[in-house]
């Protein structure tokens, strides 16, 4: 018996497939496998995919064999979008866990007035996690939970930063630095996706010179190209001859 832990925050249904493909890369084929999923979607979770339905539509003995090869996951899904504030404090958790699970069940929903109330509603948990001697470092989790802070909220760094520092009743010195590297973050991603769409918008255009205006089909496929398959696309454009020569 294999197990396996998993999240998951977006309402994408084939979770079932995505953990059954983690089985087979870890080498579980033919062993059964339990999956537990913890789900943070903004709605609830609707349903998980059965085994049946990735074998549905084939010959009952093509199922029979490819099943019998593929490892046998069951999986578990807890979804948090089902629990509300006081459910999550009731559990027997560390303060830490405890503060993880407020965080990705309610921050992503939160205006920045809503997420500074929850710091003060989540005081005494934070408190706790600052002052938790380990393992591991106490202030280095506070560093991780101001940083996702950060990334979810409205709250601008400076008003975190004091907010942290009221609750925490110590100086707060990472939340500035995490701002500064995750706007530069924020700044790289950016700049390489407007290198991507240049770099689609250029192949686009040498393919309507070379053969003519180009089908929507071909427009979706550049489009969604990644920056190697547009390279390659475009050193054959010249000396193609057709179309097809270009993505061959």
């Amino acid at each position: 018996m294999g197990f396996l832990l998993e999240h998951q925050s977006s309402g994408d249904a084939r979770k079932h497939q995505q953990v059954l493909g983690y089985a087979v890369h870890l080498g579980a084929s033919g062993l059964p496998l339990l999956a537990v999923v913890l789900y943070h979607g903004e709605r609830p979770r609707t349903g998980v995919d059965p085994w049946d339905e990735v074998l549905a539509g084939l010959e009952p003995s093509a199922a029979r064999a490819i099943a019998g090869a593929q490892a046998r996951v069951l999986m578990f899904v807890d979804d948090l979008t089902r629990c509300d504030e006081a459910e999550l404090r009731r559990l027997l958790l560390t303060a830490l866990a405890q503060v993880t699970l407020l965080c990705l069940r309610f921050l992503r929903e939160f205006t920045a007035g809503q997420a500074l109330d929850a710091i003060d509603r989540w005081g005494d948990l934070l408190r706790a996690v600052d002052r938790d001697t380990g393992p591991g470092s106490g202030v280095e989790a506070i560093e991780r939970v101001s940083c996702y802070f950060l990334r979810v909220t409205e709250v601008p760094p400076e008003t975190l930063q004091a907010a942290f520092e009221r609750i925490l009743q110590r100086p707060e010195d990472t939340i500035m630095s995490t701002a500064e590297k995750l706007l530069k973050e924020g700044e790289a991603r950016g700049e390489a996706r407007g290198e991507l769409r240049r770099a689609q918008k250029s192949v686009l255009q040498l393919l309507a010179k070379r053969f003519g205006p180009m089908s929507d089909a071909v427009v979706a496929r550049v489009s969604g190209a990644a920056l190697p398959e547009l390279d390659r696309w475009f050193d054959r454009i010249l000396d193609a001859r057709t179309l097809d020569e270009v993505f061959a």
